[in-house]
């Protein structure tokens, strides 16, 4: 969600509820974005994570018929060759969370540059303070 979304979404209700004190509303604007950006972060890092846990016990099984005695040439052969095609897909879904910190972080730049004064400290979920302060000490989360 672009922040002038969110924005134009906190004044409208700004305005079919009670009026707001002056900076209300892009504090909302920056609390909604917060929250969305948090969602995002968690749920790519938990997929990537999950695609990366699946690739190895990919490999792990393919790996498992390479070294069985009772399997012939032909399939230890090929269970080696998958075992290798999953440790490459495996590698490279790995660098993506290299690609998710500089995602994160200019995400956070731009974030940063439209809502200076806000805090997250008023969230109470460990995970996402935990994200949020990775991002600003320049670490993967």
């Amino acid at each position: 969600m672009r922040l002038n979304r969110a924005g134009a979404i906190a004044r409208d209700r700004g305005r079919a509820t009670v009026a707001l004190g002056q900076g209300a509303e892009e504090d909302q604007a920056c609390l909604s974005l917060f929250n969305e950006l948090m969602e995002s972060w968690s749920r790519r890092t938990k997929l990537i994570k999950y695609c990366i846990d699946v690739a190895a016990e990919n490999i792990e099984s393919k790996q498992d018929i390479a070294k069985d005695q009772n399997a012939s040439f032909a399939e230890q052969r090929r269970a080696k060759q998958e075992a290798y095609g999953h440790r490459v897909m495996r590698d490279q879904v790995r660098s993506e969370l290299s690609v998710e910190v500089i995602v994160r972080k200019r995400a956070y730049e731009a974030f940063h540059s439209r809502c200076k004064y806000f805090s997250p400290a008023a969230s109470s979920d460990k995970e996402v303070l935990s994200m949020w302060d990775s991002v600003q000490a320049g670490r993967s989360g």
